[in-house]
């Protein structure tokens, strides 16, 4: 279980299984976390306006309406549709835009998702989270670190590819301090250099 949406598995498992992907990919596959926490957004809204008599549905029942009426827009001072409209945003951006997010986009918008699913609990749920605990963008890290450990499980060398961008060296970084012996290898193709770090195993 990831720890920092472990709030939501007692009443919210569907939303907590999200939850957990948002926060595995956030610095591994940046747009990915920011596609998965816009699916949490809708499925959470949508859960909002089945079960709580107070939000009356918009016009049409698109995400965009849906947290942006004036009964949504006043809950928690603002605070839910401001952090809805962020995610909503981002995660349509990821879908769309041909630039990839970078992963400290995507750990403000895990970061937003976690504060607004923290007070859905709060609200709705009947087991209530720790009120000191606080999102940590640290724990990403050892979210990462976890996973990319699953991947190093095998009997032959493999490598890792390098873009030249952040993400795919925090990657190689990761992997590469798994081992004593590593090698950097510099592969010409007709179009582009790529650099690929060889894990030693």
């Amino acid at each position: 279980m990831t720890a920092q949406f472990g709030f939501l598995e007692p009443d919210f498992s569907e939303l907590h299984e999200l939850g957990v992907k948002v926060e595995r990919y956030a610095l591994d596959d940046p747009a990915a976390s920011l596609i998965y926490a816009r699916k949490t957004l809708e499925a959470t809204v949508r859960w909002m306006y089945e079960f709580d008599a107070q939000l009356r549905l918009p016009y049409e029942d698109k995400l965009n309406a849906l947290v942006n009426t004036p009964e949504f827009r006043q809950l928690s001072n603002g605070q839910v549709a401001k952090n809805a409209n962020k995610i909503r945003r981002e995660g349509n951006r990821a879908a769309h835009d041909t630039k990839p997010p970078s992963h400290h986009l995507s750990t403000q918008v895990a970061s937003a998702l976690w504060h607004l699913l923290r007070w859905v609990v709060f609200t709705y749920g009947t087991t209530k989270p720790d009120p000191t605990s606080k999102f940590d963008p640290q724990r990403l890290r050892s979210a990462l670190e976890a996973a990319v450990h699953r991947q190093l499980m095998s009997d032959v060398p493999y490598g890792v590819l390098i873009s030249g961008g952040v993400d795919s060296s925090i990657v190689a970084s990761i992997a590469a301090s798994s081992f004593e012996a590593t090698r950097a290898v510099a592969v010409a193709v007709a179009v582009a250099v790529a650099v690929a770090v060889a894990v030693a195993v």
